[in-house]
C-alpha cells in the first residue's frame, strides 16, 4: 500500500549510518501507536517502537484505527523489509518460531499458530505464571519462547507445573529419599524446568520419577535381584505393579529357596529365579522339578498313591 503523505506523522529517516529510527515528534496517530506497543512490551519496547512505526505507518495513514489494533503487529513484522530490519533483530526469534510453526501446520501437524500479538500476549503470561511460582531462572525470553515453539499453551503450563512440583512436593517418604539418593541435584524447579523445556522435557522427568518409585519399592521388599528399576520401567511396569508382584514374591521366596536346598538347587539364585517368572509369566524348569519332587515326596510319606487308594476303596466293597 501506499503511503498516504497527508496523514500521520512521518518517520525521519537517520542521517548518519546508524539503523535508528528518529522518533516522531508529534501527530495523534503516532502518540496513540506509542503507548499502545509501549503497553503490550513494556518500557523495553522503546527501541523497537520507531522500528515498528516505520514499517506499520502507511496502514496507520490509510485507517487510523491501526494504531492501537494488534493487526499492526502482524502486519508491520510481516512487510519484507521488517524481516531484515537491524532494529527489529530482537523479534528475529519470534518471526522464525511462527514460521516455522506455520510449516509444520501446513505439514498436517495439530499446532497452534499465534499471531505475533499473541505470541507477545502468551509469552508475557508464562513469565507471570513462573514468577508467581518463584521460577525466574526458567523465564528468560529464549525460555518462554521456547515454551511456545513447543505449542505449550498457559493453560497446559500451568497443570504442568502444578503437576511437577506434586510429583516431588507431595511424594510419599520413600520416594523422596529415593530421588535425592538418584539425583541429588535435582530441586523441584528442575523436575518444572524439565516438564516445560524441550520437546522430550515432560517425558524424562516423569520416568525419572516413575524409576525412583521402583527403586523405591525395590529397597523396601529387599527386591531387584533379576532386573533393574530402569528394565522394570522400561518394560512397561509402574511402581504400583511392582509393589504388587514384589509383596506377593516375598511370602513366597523363603519356601522356594527351602526346596531348593532340600534338591541341590541353587539357593542363592531363587529370588532372581522367582523375579523374572513374576516379570516374564515364563516358569522356571528347574522349580518346576523341585515342586515335582516335593509333592511326590509329601504324596509317599503320607502313604497317598494312586495304588493305595485303589486298594482302600476296593476293601470297603
Amino acid at each position: 500500500m501506499a503511503q498516504n503523505e497527508s496523514s500521520g506523522p512521518k518517520v525521519q529517516e537517520p542521517t548518519t549510518q546508524s539503523t535508528s529510527y528518529t522518533v516522531p515528534a508529534s501527530g495523534a496517530s503516532w502518540e496513540i501507536f506509542n503507548t499502545f506497543i509501549t503497553n503490550i512490551l513494556g518500557p523495553k519496547s522503546a527501541p523497537w517502537v520507531t522500528a515498528l512505526w516505520k514499517h506499520g505507518s502507511s496502514y496507520i495513514n490509510e485507517n487510523s484505527d491501526y494504531a492501537n489494533s494488534p493487526l499492526i503487529i502482524d502486519l508491520a513484522l510481516n512487510k519484507a523489509e521488517a524481516k531484515t530490519d537491524p532494529d527489529l533483530d530482537s523479534f528475529r526469534r519470534m518471526t522464525a518460531i511462527v514460521d516455522d510453526l506455520k510449516a509444520r501446520k501446513a505439514k498436517g501437524e495439530n499446532v497452534h499458530v499465534p499471531t505475533y500479538f499473541e505470541f507477545l500476549g502468551t509469552k508475557e503470561a508464562y513469565g507471570n505464571i513462573l514468577n508467581s511460582y518463584g521460577l525466574s531462572d526458567i523465564a528468560s525470553d529464549t525460555d518462554l519462547e521456547q515454551m511456545i515453539a513447543n505449542n505449550l499453551s498457559v493453560s497446559t503450563m500451568a497443570e504442568r507445573i502444578q503437576t511437577a512440583f506434586d510429583s516431588v512436593d507431595q511424594a510419599d517418604e520413600e520416594l523422596k529419599k529415593q530421588l535425592q539418593v538418584d539425583y541429588p541435584n535435582l530441586t523441584s524447579k528442575d523436575i518444572v524446568a524439565g516438564l516445560l523445556l524441550g520437546a522430550k522435557g515432560p517425558e524424562e522427568v516423569q520416568r525419572r520419577i516413575e524409576v525412583a518409585g521402583i527403586k523405591a519399592e525395590q529397597g523396601r521388599f529387599g527386591m531387584g535381584a533379576a532386573y533393574s528399576a530402569e528394565e522394570l520401567q522400561k518394560m512397561g511396569y509402574t511402581r504400583a505393579d511392582v509393589a504388587s508382584k514384589y509383596s506377593q514374591l516375598q511370602e513366597l521366596v523363603p519356601s522356594e529357596q527351602r526346596l531348593a536346598g532340600l534338591y541341590g538347587g541353587d539357593v542363592q539364585g531363587t529370588q532372581a529365579s522367582l523375579e523374572r517368572e513374576a516379570f516374564t509369566s515364563v516358569a522356571s524348569k528347574e522349580r518346576k522339578t523341585y515342586r515335582e519332587r516335593e509333592a511326590a515326596a509329601f504324596a509317599g510319606a503320607s502313604g497317598i498313591t494312586s495304588g493305595s487308594l485303589t486298594k482302600r476303596r476296593s476293601g470297603r466293597i
